[in-house]
């Protein structure tokens, strides 16, 4: 069930998994930087086990957030996916991923 939140780790890890018999879409997965300092931020999707960088390489200035996917679009993810993120400074960088599952 959507929303999911969090932290960013510093080391690549799972933040959301689509559950079975389900399809994720994602309206938002916002990232913001609530620290003093800039932080580099990775997010990936993996579907049927392709993985993909969501974003570009990026350093979230302190203070400073990220949304994907563009506004006006949305993310599908299928069952058994995954939203993976990494970040360089540990505890700072927040995410909510925003969204429904469908039934298959």
């Amino acid at each position: 069930m959507l929303p999911f939140n969090g932290q960013v780790p510093v080391t690549e890890t799972t933040l959301y998994t689509v559950p079975p018999k389900r399809m994720a879409v994602i309206d938002i997965l916002r990232c913001v930087n609530d620290g003093t300092v800039a932080s580099s931020l990775a997010i990936y999707v993996t579907m049927r086990g392709t993985k993909t960088r969501l974003t570009p390489s990026v350093s979230l200035k302190a203070k400073g957030g990220l949304d994907v996917p563009p506004e006006g679009t949305k993310l599908r993810i299928p069952a058994d996916g995954t939203i993976s993120g990494v970040a360089g400074v540990a505890d700072i960088i927040d995410y909510t991923i925003s969204g429904v599952e469908e039934k298959l």
